[in-house]
């Protein structure tokens, strides 16, 4: 048995190994639909999350979905229900660290959804009340130390999210230049730091919630941690910030820009900026900094699990990858033919999947892979053997889970794209033809038969020796056998044998030219030894050497 396992392997490793006619070098995909006809409360999706629960939850325009990897369940507002919720169409949504539900509706009002409870609750409600205005939401960012920032038109509101379960007093506190916490009345960014800490960034300055404290009244718009420093950068200024005394030191930068547009941490001590000109590299360690030009306002930066840069602009169509360690720079477009016939423009999408593909779609592009091999950005095919099969959906709102499968939705419909391992590359031959027989030989020489009765004969190099003849010799043109052979194998002496459906058994024996002999086996009614039926599926040569 060991040795029938062994011969398996290896006309399995044999078989993804030959030269293809069409080659599946693409990754491997499952694409599941969801629209309103099996789940979808509303076609259209403007939000996808999920919660620490694995549930994934969908804002629509006809109210809150939850999906449990099996049913959709629907939560919104009915006329006399008493629910506090304005409008079923929500804009965005945003999981706290309770597993409850962040709801921006489309008229700029927020509710938390008490997952518990189901029900929405209008948490400024008191505070609308009592100051007899009504306020405008912006934005909402959870952070994972358990607290939530709702951005309004002009200042914020700090919800501390076990305090509000509990229904602590306390739990909201608002936060404006008039009471004093707030430095700026408009709010860009909200991040929360390694320590826990709180970085608010305004039009005016940076304040900080937490153990941290900051004197610079600099407009700065962005930061990132890297070696346990914090760097951060306003439209002109690198700078560093000192922990011990919340000073910042800034570094000079000797290269030729107007505008820094955004930071990102690197490898240790190497901090990446896009500017107006392309990006500069700082090398904290040495302070040395490397300008790379590409003469495009850069605003966001990624890196991929190679140490790539991938560069994007809102002025200048497709994306830009960049290698620190080369310096060699390439920009990629989606060609004209590969873009979907459609008026709405996919967002810009760079993210990389369970088997480390990177996926983009590069900027008024179409979603594509990157096959590091080649140094391409190729489209991918629902079905590898037919070009009209070109995947090229219209990508309005996405979302990676923690399961790295990865969420797109537009105003039609919602996928679910999940990712496989390649383990191996699947080679097509014989296409239209049924493979009714396949062995591979002691000479490494694979053979196969299909049910048209053409026997072919593939060397080790994987290249064709060519067809097996009626006379047993090799030719390299197209012949048939003539017979429909369901089973190989060879026995010690190196003899071929095959069997047939209705013609027995044929043994092939090895001739110094290269051909063979042949011998036909088949039942004969006055031989009692003969073979019992001339239809053969299975052959095997026991310990004795016997086949049988």
């Amino acid at each position: 048995m060991k040795n029938i396992a062994q011969q398996i392997l290896r006309l399995l490793i044999y078989m993804v190994l030959l030269t293809p006619i069409m080659l599946l070098a693409q990754p491997i995909c499952q694409i599941q639909h969801f629209s309103i006809y099996n789940g979808l409360v509303q076609r259209t999706v403007s939000d996808i999350v999920q919660d620490s629960k694995g549930f994934i939850w969908f804002s629509t325009w006809n109210g809150l979905n939850r999906y449990d990897g099996y049913t959709f369940k629907n939560y919104k507002a009915y006329p006399g229900d008493g629910c506090t919720l304005t409008s079923n169409r929500i804009l965005r949504i945003v999981p706290d660290q309770q597993n409850n539900i962040w709801c921006q509706t489309y008229d700029a009002r927020v509710y938390l959804f008490d997952s518990h409870q189901e029900k929405f609750i209008d948490i400024l409600q008191p505070f609308e009340q009592k100051s007899g205005e009504t306020y405008i939401v912006r934005k909402i960012y959870a952070l994972s130390k358990g607290v939530s920032w709702i951005v309004c038109d002009h200042g914020a509101f700090r919800v501390d999210e076990q305090k509000l379960e509990n229904e602590d007093e306390g739990a909201i506190t608002p936060y404006t230049p008039e009471i004093g916490n707030l430095p700026g009345r408009k709010i860009s960014r909200i991040e929360q730091d390694a320590d826990g800490d709180e970085w608010i960034f305004t039009d005016k300055s940076v304040c900080i919630v937490g153990q941290k404290t900051i004197s610079d009244k600099t407009h700065f718009t962005s930061f990132c941690e890297n070696n346990e420093k914090m760097y951060l950068i306003s439209s002109k200024h690198l700078a560093i910030y000192n922990q011990q005394n919340g000073q910042v030191q800034y570094e000079e930068i000797p290269l030729d820009y107007s505008r820094l547009n955004c930071i990102l941490s690197l490898g240790k001590d190497t901090i990446g900026i896009g500017t107006n000109n392309g990006i500069i590299l700082f090398f904290a360690k040495s302070k040395q900094f490397r300008n790379v030009e590409m003469h495009f306002n850069v605003m966001r930066l990624f890196e991929d699990s190679h140490n790539e840069l991938w560069l994007f602009s809102k002025e200048q169509r497709g994306i830009v990858r960049y290698d620190p360690l080369t310096n060699e720079q390439q920009h990629y477009e989606t060609p004209t033919q590969n873009m979907p016939k459609a008026e709405l423009r996919s967002r810009d999408v760079i993210f990389e999947d369970s088997q480390g593909t990177l996926w983009v779609v590069p900027h008024l592009g179409c979603l594509s892979y990157y096959d590091r091999e080649d140094k391409e950005l190729k489209p991918y095919y629902t079905d590898y053997s037919k070009p009209e099969s070109k995947f090229t959906p219209v990508i309005l709102n996405f979302y990676v889970d923690n399961q790295k499968n990865f969420w797109y939705a537009n105003n039609f419909w919602m996928d679910k794209i999940s990712f496989f391992p390649n383990a191996s590359q699947l080679t097509t031959f014989d296409s239209g033809h049924e493979t009714r027989a396949i062995m591979v030989d002691k000479q490494q020489n694979l053979w196969v038969a299909n049910k048209k009765g053409v026997i072919r004969i593939f060397n080790p190099d994987k290249t064709l020796k060519g067809y097996l003849t009626p006379e047993g010799t090799i030719s390299p043109k197209a012949i048939s056998f003539s017979r429909n052979i369901y089973c190989f194998t060879e026995d010690e002496q190196g003899n071929i044998w095959m069997g047939s459906k209705w013609d027995g058994i044929i043994r092939l024996s090895p001739k110094r030219d290269g051909s063979f002999q042949i011998r036909n086996y088949v039942h004969k009614e006055e031989d009692p030894y003969s073979l019992s039926n001339n239809s053969v599926y299975c052959i095997y040569q026991d310990s004795k050497k016997g086949c049988g």
